[in-house]
C-alpha cells in the first residue's frame, strides 16, 4: 500500500515537473516520510516477533518452575512421611525406656527429617515465586524496574540451585537440575523484553518525527498549490487579453469589409 501511494505521488510530481514546477522540496519530504514509514513497518514486524518469542519462553519457564514445585512437593511429602515414622518410633523407644536411642532418634527427626522437609518446602515456594514473577512480567515493569526484577529473579533461582543439590533422590535431583536449565533462561526473557522496550521507544520517536514531517509536507504542497493557482490566474488573464484582441481584430475586419 505504501509503495502504491508513493508511486502515485511520484507520478503526480513528474507531471508537475514537466509543466515547469519546482517539486524538489516535496520530493525530499515524500522520500523522508516513505523511509520513516518503512522503518516503522520493519520495527513493528520485529516487535511482533519479539513478543511471540517472549510468550513462548515465558510459557516454558512457567511450566518448568511448576514442574520443580511439583517434584519438591513430592520430596516434602516423602520426608513428612519419614518424619512421622521416626516420631512414632521415638514414642516406642520412650515406652521401652530406651532413652539414649530415643534422643538419637529425636536428633535425627530434627536435624535430618524435618530439616529436609523445610528445604523441600523452600524449593517448592521458590519455584512458585519464580513462576509468579515470570507470569507477571510486562513491558511497563521492565521499563521501570528492569534491574530490580533481574536481581529478584536471580536470587530466587539461586535458592532453587542450592536446594536442588540437597535432593536425596538421585533421579529427582537430576530431573530438577535439567528443568532448572529452562528456568535459568529468565535472563534471555528479560533481554527480549528490553529489546521490546527499545523498539517501542524508537517507534514513539519516529511517530513524533512523522508528525513534523507530515506538517512540513503539507506546507510544501500548499505552497505548490498556491504557485499553480497563481500561474493559472496569469494564464487566464493572458487568455482574456488574447480573446479581447481577437474580438477587436474581427471588428476591424468587419469594418474593412463594409468599406469595401
Amino acid at each position: 500500500m505504501l509503495t502504491a501511494q508513493s508511486l502515485k505521488i511520484n507520478a503526480l510530481l513528474q507531471a508537475l515537473r514537466e509543466q515547469g514546477f519546482d517539486t524538489t522540496a516535496i520530493e525530499q519530504q515524500e522520500q523522508e516520510i516513505s523511509r520513516s514509514l518503512r522503518q516503522q513497518g520493519e520495527l513493528v514486524g520485529r516487535r511482533l516477533q519479539l513478543r511471540q518469542q517472549q510468550r513462548q519462553l515465558s510459557q516454558q519457564i512457567v511450566a518448568a518452575a511448576d514442574e520443580i514445585a511439583r517434584l519438591a512437593q513430592g520430596q516434602a511429602n516423602n520426608a513428612t512421611t519419614s518424619a512421622g515414622a521416626t516420631q512414632a518410633g521415638i514414642y516406642d523407644l520412650i515406652e521401652q525406656d530406651q532413652r539414649q536411642a530415643a534422643e538419637s532418634a529425636l536428633d535425627r527427626l530434627i536435624d535430618i527429617d524435618l530439616e529436609y522437609v523445610n528445604q523441600m518446602n523452600e524449593l517448592r515456594l521458590s519455584a512458585l515465586r519464580v513462576q509468579q514473577m515470570v507470569m507477571n512480567l510486562g513491558l511497563e515493569q521492565i521499563q521501570k524496574n528492569a534491574p530490580t526484577l533481574e536481581k529478584q529473579l536471580n536470587n530466587a533461582v539461586k535458592i532453587l540451585q542450592r536446594r536442588q543439590i540437597r535432593i536425596e533422590d538421585p533421579g529427582v535431583r537430576a530431573q530438577v537440575a535439567t528443568t532448572l536449565t529452562t528456568v535459568s533462561q529468565y535472563s534471555d526473557l528479560l533481554a527480549l523484553y528490553q529489546q521490546d522496550s527499545e523498539i517501542s521507544n524508537h517507534l514513539q520517536t519516529l511517530a513524533q518525527n512523522n508528525i513534523a514531517q507530515f506538517a512540513q509536507f503539507s506546507s510544501e504542497v500548499s505552497q505548490l498549490v498556491d504557485t499553480i493557482e497563481l500561474r493559472n490566474q496569469h494564464g487566464l488573464a493572458h487568455l482574456e487579453k488574447a480573446s479581447a484582441r481577437g474580438q477587436y481584430s474581427l471588428l476591424l475586419l468587419g469594418m474593412v469589409s463594409l468599406c469595401a
